[in-house]
């Protein structure tokens, strides 16, 4: 099981491998998603390829350590992914956060485990998915 201090080390580290991931605002689909609470901004974009596949990604994250450390780990593992991969996972995100399901799949999720016990911060660790799923939605509807 993960360390159950949300702030660990592990999580904090990830929101520092964020500079991977530049946002250029050049990539052919993008979004933006805002926190209605807290205010925290997830600026993502995309390059796709063969079979609508994630092939680049930059992002410009202006969250909490929780929406860092998210954002990291969807960037992490993005590259190849698809649309339907990424509403996949956000779907288990939330039926794991509503305490409905299992750990969600995605590589490298283990240091989120403790956002489960602190709702103030479910919101924060969505943020990424849903700007992702909006940058890919129109690469989805196209296909």
């Amino acid at each position: 099981m993960a360390d159950s201090k949300l702030y660990s080390v592990p999580l904090l580290g990830l929101a520092t491998s964020l500079s991977a991931f530049p946002y250029s605002g050049t990539k052919p689909h993008s979004n933006e998603a805002r926190s209605q609470t807290c205010g925290s901004v997830v600026k993502i974009e995309f390059s796709t390829g063969p079979m609508d596949g994630v092939t680049q990604i930059g992002l410009a994250v202006q969250a909490c350590a929780v929406g860092q450390a998210s954002a990291a780990i969807l960037a992490e593992a993005a590259i190849g992914k698809t649309h339907s991969d990424f509403a996949d996972t956000l779907s288990e995100i939330e039926h794991w956060l509503s305490g409905d399901g299992k750990v969600p799949q995605w590589p490298q999720f283990d240091p989120l485990l403790p956002v489960l016990q602190h709702k103030g911060r479910h919101g924060a660790l969505m943020l990424p998915w849903r700007a992702a799923i909006g940058a890919l939605s129109l690469v989805k509807a196209s296909g």
